[in-house]
């Protein structure tokens, strides 16, 4: 018992290592609107109502808990981040463990593969955006949960005990009320009963079914809540099944061992990673046909997990969306563990490699963060010089910055960060045109007025960028509202005119991670 206790607070301090570079970062995008909910209304209206058709109560709960121990202080949101994917990582170790204590593999393969698995996972480039955003928790928690469900499924397994299973499928309603995206864990439990058969020929399909009625159950529960069967974003999105979509179920796993690459070479990178697990895994079976038989249930249950994702967007370029691989990645990790240690090279230079595999993850790692800590500065920065603003009149913002390189900063959450941070500033009369993509911290966007009164030229000064707007699907040339009107859109500029300009009317712009004041012309 010792060893493992040592062990896990080896992964806790090592996840706080690798993650150190984002610890005190401040809010981005939606951690903004959870947290004025939390603060406001308690965790409990969330819970009750749902938010944007999600039910995740224990989401609310961990966020309500932050605010009254950590207030507007983002370290200690951090802190239970990183705390949860440290503990993700042992679970992976652990898991692991129980999955290669079988009699074809070796001591050595018994303890190298799941400490392994363990760091693997831990340092992966591609858990950024679950771990060092604040709202990227809900795949923390909900996986957290899920492992440990898994856990004591498999305690149960190896015990036979009854109360094993009943906290097994208690973890596993808590898990479904973290995030809806791990309604596949009964798959992957059938999936684990199917291997035990092949392998054991011990049989228990009882045991899906279990969980199927736990899920059940939580779905009449958020039946209740939300009105709706599907909601999140919608049956459009959530049923709208492509070719395309179906093609990801193979690139996706392979997509949580690769950093955000570029555009010019993601698809080339893909298929090498693709390749190169390939042919590992070939030679592995070759050395071990004994490992058949693990490898594809750990590739069926990588594939299930992205079941419920696998239509929605992954980036490969930067790290948007890598947060719904999460789940998929505690399998993955076990995978690439156990292919390379089976391969018959010398035990000293497999480590070796191992260790240099780990190390060099961790170190793409932390240069992925750096993308999350520069949008956490660009974020601050913003809010301040907002809240350090007399707004007797409204205020144009004709771009605002969306993400950078992934990392988001303002899609979502500016109102509600300016009546966290000062509840005395009338939000309505912040007006915010369009967003923008960046690509440099020192990024700006140039205004200028023309001929015509009140009339503006707004251009991007990267010429890579464009503008957006999440509530525009297909932006036309004209769109106008009762404040203004953007006309001649072209990808990275337009012309704005503001309506109805008095003198307390204000513009400001964003240059170099700051934002602008501009005078209007009356």
């Amino acid at each position: 018992m010792r060893k493992y206790v040592i062990l896990f607070l080896i992964f806790i301090v090592s996840g706080f290592v690798v993650y150190s570079n984002v610890l005190g970062d401040f809010f981005l995008s939606d951690d903004f609107d959870l947290i004025h909910s939390v603060s406001n209304f308690g965790p409990f209206r969330m819970w009750f109502r749902g938010h944007g058709g999600f039910f995740r109560p224990v989401i609310m709960l961990s966020l309500y808990a932050d605010y009254k121990l950590w207030g507007l202080n983002p370290y200690g949101y951090h802190i239970t981040n990183i705390l949860v994917h440290s503990c993700n990582a042992f679970f992976v170790y652990v898991i692991a463990l129980f999955l290669t204590d079988r009699p074809y593999l070796t001591c050595f393969h018994k303890m190298a593969i799941p400490v392994f698995s363990g760091f693997i996972f831990l340092t992966l480039p591609s858990h950024t955006e679950a771990v060092s955003w604040i709202s990227g928790r809900t795949d923390l928690f909900a996986t957290f949960f899920c492992l440990l469900s898994f856990i004591f499924y498999l305690m149960y397994r190896a015990n036979n005990k009854i109360y094993y299973i009943i906290i097994s499928l208690l973890l596993f309603f808590v898990a479904l009320s973290s995030k809806e995206s791990v309604i596949i864990y009964p798959l992957i439990i059938f999936s684990c009963e199917l291997y035990y058969y092949l392998t054991e020929c011990k049989k228990s399909f009882l045991l899906p079914f279990l969980y199927g009625i736990v899920f059940i159950l939580y779905l009449l529960i958020r039946y209740v809540q939300l009105g709706v069967f599907i909601g999140g974003y919608g049956a459009k999105v959530h049923c709208n099944f492509t070719f395309d979509c179906f093609k990801r179920l193979i690139s996706y796993p392979c997509r949580v061992f690769l950093p955000p690459v570029s555009e010019t070479y993601w698809s080339l990178a893909l298929i090498a990673i693709m390749t190169l697990i390939f042919l590992l895994s070939f030679i592995s079976i070759l050395h071990n046909r004994a490992m058949i038989k693990f490898y594809l249930f750990l590739i069926f249950a990588s594939i299930i997990s992205i079941l419920p994702v696998f239509n929605l967007g992954v980036s490969y370029i930067d790290t948007q969306g890598t947060r719904l691989l999460y789940l998929s990645s505690c399998f993955m990790s076990i995978y690439l563990s156990c292919v390379i240690l089976s391969l018959k090279i010398n035990r000293t230079v497999i480590i070796m490699f191992m260790v240099a595999a780990v190390l060099f993850s961790g170190a793409s790692l932390y240069c992925t963060d750096c993308n999350w800590h520069t949008a956490s500065c660009i974020s601050r920065n913003i809010l301040f010089d907002l809240t350090a603003l007399n707004l007797p009149g409204r205020l144009f913002i004709p771009g605002l910055p969306d993400n950078f390189y992934g990392a988001y900063i303002y899609r979502n959450g500016l109102h509600n960060a300016i009546a966290l941070f000062r509840n005395d500033i009338d939000t309505k009369k912040i007006k915010i045109i369009l967003f923008n993509p960046l690509y440099n911290s020192d990024d700006k966007i140039t205004i200028f007025p023309v001929q015509a009164p009140n009339i503006y030229r707004v251009e991007l000064s990267d010429k890579k960028a464009n503008f957006m707007n999440g509530n525009i699907n297909n932006i036309e040339s004209t769109f106008f509202n009762d404040d203004y009107i953007v006309f001649d859109f072209k990808k990275n500029s337009f012309l704005l005119e503001l309506k109805n300009v008095n003198d307390k009317d204000r513009l400001a712009v964003y240059s170099s991670g700051r934002l602008i004041m501009v005078k209007s012309e009356e």
